[in-house]
C-alpha cells in the first residue's frame, strides 16, 4: 500500500501506491470529511495529505479531519527521499491524541503501528471528534 517512503525536508513522507488510493481514502473514512478529496500520503505521521479533483495536493491533520484545517502542501512528491529501514511501514500514533490532552513528550503515548490501524484510529477517533463537537 506505501510505495515510497523517506525522510524528505519537511519529515517523514510515506506516499501510497496509486491502485490503493480509493480503498485508503475509505478506510480513513476520508469521504465522510473531505468528499471531494483521496488520501495519497502521509508526511511527518499527523498530517495526510491530500488531492482534490483537480489534482491540488493538500494537507490536513490526521485529528481532526477538517476542512478548516486543510492547508497547500508546500511539498514536491516526486522529491528524492533518504530510506530508513527502521521506520518502513511504521506509522506514529498518540494513544491519548493531542487533541484530546495527549502529550507528544510521554513516550508512553506513543505506539507504532501499521496501516490498517492506522486507518481504523484515525477514522475512530474522527468520528468520535465529530461526536464531542456537536454536543457543544
Amino acid at each position: 500500500m506505501i510505495s515510497r517512503e523517506g525522510w524528505c525536508d519537511r519529515g517523514y513522507l510515506q506516499l501510497f501506491q496509486e491502485d490503493s488510493i480509493l480503498a485508503l481514502t475509505e478506510a480513513y473514512g476520508l469521504r465522510s470529511f473531505l468528499s471531494d478529496m483521496v488520501v495519497i500520503g502521509l508526511i511527518g505521521w499527523d498530517d495526510l495529505l491530500v488531492r482534490d479533483g483537480e489534482g491540488s495536493i493538500w494537507t490536513v491533520p490526521t485529528l481532526p479531519m477538517h476542512r478548516k484545517h486543510l492547508e497547500a502542501a508546500l511539498i514536491n512528491v516526486d522529491a528524492e527521499l533518504t530510506p530508513d529501514a527502521e521506520l518502513k511501514g511504521k506509522i506514529k500514533w498518540y494513544v491519548a491524541p493531542l487533541i484530546f490532552g495527549g502529550s507528544p513528550m510521554d513516550e508512553s503515548n506513543i505506539v507504532w503501528l501499521d496501516i490498517q490501524k492506522h486507518c481504523e484510529l484515525v477514522r475512530w477517533w474522527n468520528v468520535k471528534y465529530e461526536e464531542l463537537s456537536a454536543k457543544d
